[in-house]
C-alpha cells in the first residue's frame, strides 16, 4: 500500500512497530527487548539513549538492514513478518533512506 493510500485510510501512520525484539545470536541476551512505537506521517522522530542501549539495531531493523526475532514491523498497513530478501530490497530501494554519519561521499 503506497504512502498516499494509508494516509487515506485514515490512520496517517507510516511504519508500525510491535513488540519487537532482537537477540544476539547464539546468546540469550536482548539487543531489543519489546519496542513499540508508530512512526507518523510528516513527523520526525529522534532515537536517544546511551550508547549500546540498541538505537542503531533499531534503526537497522526498521531500515531492513536486519532482522528482528519476534514482534512486527508494519509498514503502510503490509507485515514484514513474511518479507522475503527481493522484498526488503524494493522497500530499501522505493521507501526509506539514510545518510550515515561518516557517508564518505
Amino acid at each position: 500500500m503506497a504512502g498516499s493510500q494509508a494516509q487515506a485510510a485514515g490512520d496517517g501512520v507510516l511504519a508500525k512497530v510491535r513488540d519487537l525484539s532482537v537477540h544476539y545470536l547464539g546468546r540469550q541476551e536482548w539487543i531489543l527487548r519489546q519496542v513499540s512505537f508508530d512512526q507518523l506521517a510528516g513527523k520526525v522522530t529522534a532515537v536517544i539513549g546511551p550508547s549500546g542501549c540498541g538505537k542503531t539495531t533499531l534503526l537497522n531493523v526498521v531500515g531492513g538492514l536486519d532482522h528482528f526475532d519476534s514482534g512486527d514491523l508494519v509498514i503502510d498497513g503490509v507485515s514484514t513478518k513474511d518479507f522475503r530478501d527481493r522484498d526488503w530490497d524494493a522497500y530499501r530501494n522505493n521507501r526509506i533512506g539514510f545518510v550515515f554519519p561518516a557517508c564518505n561521499l
